[in-house]
């Protein structure tokens, strides 16, 4: 390797480093996209989970900018069956995930599916450190993700918790995911027992670990009504926040780490 060439990798790597310790700023545990992928590989590989045998179901932003890291779980598990919704709100209800499940490879030996549940709300961070700020290729001008999130947090301290507390099932017919995910957010803040006035504090990196909360226990729900354990060897589940990295105009993506969940099923 040149001088030129191991100077320009010793400057990338001071770069990286520097975005590294801005993203673990807010979310301390935090992983590259690559670094988790293959982690996780390593740990579903000892519980049995494998590309060939297992379908990954991934429930992502609808934004654009979550592609890379659901390229590489295809890599890993092959196409994988989206849930997909704006802030990562799921809307497919039971018969959208047992669409997915129907598509699990089925064990030759045992007739048992498994199933990986990936599932994230997602913030961007840019170079400089600010929450929220992403640039888009061919847009001039700033842009945030998730704009959904940002935009949620904007309307219930406008409009208060009560108002976007509505009756489950109810949604804005022109706008049936955003209003769905605004009132989802709105009743976990609630349950949570935060105020009007506590609402007016948070940001959006509250908001989006508000967010991974909202959704895990939606999608674990949802995974109660729709696996059926007679047909399951194992479940696995990841949930935690995707975020995205600006990187001179190439977007790169870390996730906040979390413990693979795992559920056993009726595995004779």
């Amino acid at each position: 390797m040149s001088k030129l060439m191991k100077e320009e990798a010793h400057t990338e790597e001071v770069y990286l480093a520097a975005r590294a310790r801005n993203v673990r700023q807010h979310f301390p545990t935090a992983l590259g996209a690559d670094d988790f992928m293959q982690r996780l590989e390593v740990v579903l590989f000892a519980h049995g989970f494998t590309g060939e045998n297992s379908i990954a179901m991934s429930n992502l932003c609808r934004d654009e900018i979550t592609s890379g890291l659901k390229h590489r779980i295809d890599h890993v598990f092959g196409s994988s069956f989206n849930t997909n919704g704006l802030g990562g709100v799921l809307t497919c209800g039971v018969t959208g995930v047992k669409a997915g499940l129907s598509h699990s490879p089925v064990s030759a030996s045992s007739g048992k599916e498994r199933y990986v549940f990936f599932s994230f709300p997602h913030i961007a961070i840019d170079a400089a450190g600010a929450v929220g700020a992403i640039a888009r290729p061919g847009r001039p001008g700033g842009s945030c993700a998730c704009g959904a999130l940002d935009a949620a947090l904007g309307d219930i301290r406008r409009e208060g918790l009560e108002a976007n507390c509505l009756q489950p099932g109810l949604h804005d017919p022109l706008d049936p995911e955003y209003s769905i995910l605004k009132q989802r957010l709105a009743r976990r803040i609630r349950y949570e027992g935060l105020t009007d006035d506590q609402v007016e504090a948070l940001d959006l990196c509250e908001m989006t670990r508000v967010a991974e909360r909202t959704i895990t226990d939606d999608l674990e729900y949802l995974i109660k009504h729709s696996v059926d354990v007679r047909r399951v060897s194992e479940v696995a589940g990841n949930y935690w926040c995707l975020v995205e990295l600006e990187e001179r105009g190439k977007k790169k993506v870390g996730r906040e780490r979390k413990s693979p969940k795992k559920t056993k099923g009726n595995s004779r």
